[in-house]
């Protein structure tokens, strides 16, 4: 994948409208998810993990609606995306 700013654009307007379809695995939705951080890494797009917890989160259907309501009361000052 060419490193052009097109390039860069194209994914992380992707990754920050990604969402999971009701009826797709949690595994093939975080498949496809670390694919996308996977190429924004690529290009030099450095996202910190909270970013990606949270984006992560936030991608989920409303089937999940009990877990992103967790998510935030949690111990942890700072959510990460191995805790997700």
């Amino acid at each position: 994948m060419t490193k052009s700013f097109a390039n860069k654009i194209r994914l992380k307007e992707r990754l920050h409208t990604f969402s999971m379809v009701e009826s797709t695995s949690i595994r093939s939705h975080l498949d496809e998810f670390n694919s996308l951080i996977t190429d924004l890494k690529s290009l030099d797009v450095k996202i910190e993990d909270e970013d990606k917890a949270i984006l992560l989160v936030v991608s989920l259907p409303p089937s999940y609606k009990d877990f992103k309501k967790i998510i935030p009361y949690s111990n942890n000052v700072v959510i990460s995306f191995e805790d997700v």
